[in-house]
């Protein structure tokens, strides 16, 4: 575990089965009553400088996984990122595993809103805000857009959000 300069963490439950994983949260971090759950070896996750997350979970639950989160990215209360299902499933004629963890990108400056569910193949782009309750499962390509739903749509284009009010 790795945490840079000026960074809080506070009721972070840690969960780790497994070795050789690597928690890196950058400078000026604020990780607040969440919980991050890693059942394998080989994983990594990363938190980019400025980042807020409060009362949400992360679960990694496949070796060799990556979650990276960019810089100054707000995560919700509520929120829940995993990289893969926790249990296989296979096709049945070739009996081939047909849900494999995939790694996730969260850009720099994004706010993801609460209760909102971040799925295996996640990708979002820079500046992008996801709505509440919105639950996605692919690249959000579009940097500095809104997206909302399940599946997430496409509502705004060239965006930017602050943390203030007015």
């Amino acid at each position: 575990v790795l945490i840079g300069p000026w960074t809080i963490v506070d009721d972070l439950h840690l969960v780790i089965q497994g070795s050789n994983n690597v928690i890196c949260l950058g400078e000026d971090v604020r990780v607040l009553n969440s919980v991050f759950h890693i059942e394998d070896d080989g994983s990594r996750i990363e938190v980019g400088d400025g980042s807020i997350l409060k009362l949400m979970a992360l679960g990694m639950t496949e070796p060799n996984s990556t979650v990276r989160m960019g810089k100054d990215c707000m995560i919700a209360p509520g929120v829940d990122i995993r990289n893969g299902d926790s249990h296989a499933i296979y096709d049945g004629d070739t009996r081939e595993r047909i849900n494999r963890a995939q790694d996730m990108i969260i850009g720099d400056r994004v706010w993801v809103g609460v209760r909102a569910m971040l799925l295996k193949g996640t990708q979002i782009a820079d500046g992008c805000i996801v709505g509440a309750a919105s639950v996605v499962a692919k690249p959000l390509t579009e940097a500095r857009a809104l997206y909302v739903g399940t599946p997430p749509r496409l509502v705004r284009s060239n965006i930017y959000w602050t943390r203030e009010r007015d």
